[in-house]
C-alpha cells in the first residue's frame, strides 16, 4: 500500500492519534451537552407563537364545521386557511406556495421582534391593513399585537386572491369574527374595503361583490373615521401602520383618516 501523499512535518504517529482523539471527545461533549442561547423576547415571542396556532386550530375546527372542504394537495397542514384556486369573490392570482408558507405560527414571533425593534409598547395605538388574502399572516399580526398589548386600529381588504380566504361564507371578516367569539383575539375591524384591484372589487365578479355586501353588513364594521378619531383623542400619533399583504387600498383609506387627526364626536 502506497503512503500519504501528504503529512505534517514533524508530527508523529502518536500526535496524530492524539489530536484524533481530542477531536472526538470534543464532538461527543457538544453533542452530549449542548448550550440553549435564547434570543431577545424569548418569552413573547413563544406566547405569540402559541396563540397563533391557537388560532389555526379555531380556523380549522369552524371550517370543518361549515363542511369546507380541507384540500391536503394545497393544504398539506390541514389548517383552513389555504382557501380555494377560484371563487366568487377571488380577486386575483396568488402564489400556493406563497400562502403554504405563511401557515406557521413562528411568523407570530417574528413580528413580535420586528415590532420591539420598533419600540412598540403595551397600549400603543397601531394602524394595521389586514388582508383577506392572507389570513395566516393576519393571525401572526394580531397574535404579536396581543401578546405586546398594543391597542391595533384594523381597516380590512375583504376580497381575496387565490388560495387565501376566500371562501364566500368563511372570508377573513367570518374568521375575524370566529376568533373574537372564541375568545383568541378581541379584535374587530373599524372599517372593511372592497378589495381587488385598486380596491376597487376589480376581478370580482357581480355574483362576488353582492357576497362581499352581504358580508360586510352582516358583521357591520364601526365607522373608521369615527372609531380613529375617539382613540386618537388625547393621544400621540399612531406610532406604527403595518400591512399583513400587498394590498394598498385599505392602507391609503387609514392614511387619510389619520391625516384628518382627532375630531369631535
Amino acid at each position: 500500500m502506497r503512503g500519504m501523499y501528504w503529512k505534517p512535518q514533524g508530527a508523529s504517529q502518536v500526535q496524530r492519534a492524539l489530536v484524533a482523539a481530542l477531536a472526538i471527545v470534543g464532538l461527543i461533549a457538544v453533542e452530549r451537552f449542548p448550550s440553549e442561547e435564547r434570543q431577545p423576547y424569548y418569552g413573547e415571542k413563544l406566547a405569540a407563537a402559541r396563540t397563533a396556532k391557537e388560532a389555526f386550530d379555531v380556523i380549522r375546527d369552524t371550517a370543518e364545521a361549515k363542511g369546507i372542504r380541507i384540500r391536503p394537495e394545497t393544504d398539506p397542514a390541514a389548517s383552513g386557511l389555504i382557501g380555494e384556486v377560484l371563487s366568487p369573490i377571488t380577486s386575483g392570482s396568488g402564489s400556493l406556495v406563497s400562502k403554504q408558507t405563511t401557515v406557521n405560527p413562528n411568523f407570530a414571533a417574528v413580528v413580535v421582534e420586528w415590532l420591539k425593534d420598533l419600540g412598540i409598547q403595551s397600549g400603543d395605538l397601531v394602524a394595521v391593513g389586514a388582508s383577506g388574502s392572507f389570513p395566516a399572516m393576519n393571525i401572526a399580526v394580531y397574535s404579536a399585537l396581543h401578546q405586546l398589548g398594543a391597542d391595533p386600529i384594523i381597516i380590512t381588504s375583504a376580497a381575496a386572491s387565490q388560495y387565501g380566504a376566500n371562501v364566500p361564507n368563511f372570508t377573513w371578516l367570518d374568521m375575524e369574527a370566529t376568533l373574537r367569539r372564541e375568545g383568541v383575539f378581541p379584535y374587530k375591524s373599524v372599517a372593511a374595503s372592497r378589495g381587488g384591484v385598486g380596491d376597487e372589487a376589480i376581478g370580482l365578479t357581480k355574483r362576488g361583490r353582492r357576497m362581499w355586501k352581504i358580508s360586510q353588513r352582516h358583521h357591520r364594521p364601526s365607522s373608521p373615521a369615527r372609531t380613529v378619531s375617539k382613540r386618537l383623542s388625547g393621544t400621540s400619533p399612531l406610532p406604527i401602520r403595518t400591512r399583513s399583504s400587498s394590498g394598498c387600498g385599505s392602507t391609503a383609506k387609514m392614511r387619510a383618516i389619520c391625516r384628518s387627526g382627532p375630531t369631535s364626536t
